[in-house]
């Protein structure tokens, strides 16, 4: 499917797509997600890709997501597009994307599969949230927070699948219906000073972790307010809470340390005991 106003495909490797928190996604995933996907085979050389796949994007690939069941994932680009594609075969499923392009093109900057696997959500450098149903293809619906059509830069998916967190450049975190695409809650994530730009819900779907340039703030989506800070000096550019929420991942870059590319990880069970239980890095 070519999408209207489309300029002509050329070939991008998903390699691009990867950057410094490629080791955090791996050790993540080794950790987090379903055992059924394997993203390649360890080696002496390190890891070896199973699969390769050329996007044909027209534009460079820029968010990235896995169904839950694992057997499709999505890319995201500065194409205005999102590509639905077969995991074990590389195969282009589907594009999801308007009849009408936008007048400039804008990053899809963040995607998430509905727990269902059958609805997905982006986040756009427009300033646009849309929820797209995967099968058809089609418009769910598709709101804009603001007039201003601030971009947004991360979104999340609660567990329970009613619920879309939503983060803007501003650092105003919404919290949306996904069944209405209605919003309940608007959170200011004082961004002016701590740079948000990651987001994660917990597992009970009441609070979202908003990883940002002095760590991670933790919020309750139903009243607003501010439960705990996860300080960290420097700039966190993901926050990942594990599925028991019994911990919080993060990958960024400390100042002034020998670890300068980090994952670090606290436990939940003494969130006011702001130091990172442990780090990952490289010395």
């Amino acid at each position: 499917m070519q999408c209207a106003g489309q300029k002509p495909k050329r070939v991008i490797s998903l390699c691009c797509v990867f950057h410094i928190t490629a080791m955090l996604c791996l050790f993540l995933f080794s950790v987090l997600a379903p055992k059924s996907f394997v993203f390649g085979q360890i080696s002496g050389k390190g890891i070896q890709p199973e699969l390769v796949v050329e996007t044909w994007h027209s534009k460079d690939v820029v968010s990235f997501a896995f169904s839950p069941d694992g057997q499709t994932f999505a890319t995201g680009s500065w194409d205005s597009t999102i590509k639905l594609w077969q995991v074990s075969t590389g195969r282009e499923l589907r594009t999801l994307c308007e009849n009408l392009p936008p007048p400039v093109p804008r990053a899809i900057a963040s995607i998430a599969f509905t727990p269902d696997g059958q609805r997905l959500a982006s986040g756009s450098g427009d300033g646009t949230l849309k929820l797209w149903d995967v099968f058809t293809g089609n418009l769910v619906w598709n709101a804009v927070p603001d007039e201003e059509r601030v971009a947004i830069i991360s979104i999340a998916m609660s567990d329970d699948g009613t619920s879309l967190a939503s983060i803007d450049e501003r650092g105003t975190i919404r919290v949306w219906s996904l069944d209405k695409g209605t919003l309940v809650t608007s959170i200011d994530s004082d961004s002016e000073r701590s740079e948000k730009r990651s987001l994660s819900f917990g597992p009970d779907n009441r609070t979202v972790a908003a990883a940002g340039k002095d760590g991670i703030s933790i919020w309750n989506v139903e009243s607003g307010l501010k439960q705990a800070v996860l300080v960290f000096d420097g700039s966190l550019y993901t926050a990942i809470v594990s599925r028991d929420g019994a911990r919080i991942f993060g990958s960024g870059q400390r100042r002034g340390s020998k670890w300068q590319n980090s994952v670090v990880v606290w436990d939940m069970k003494y969130p006011t005991r702001s130091r990172p239980r442990y780090q990952i890095g490289r010395a």
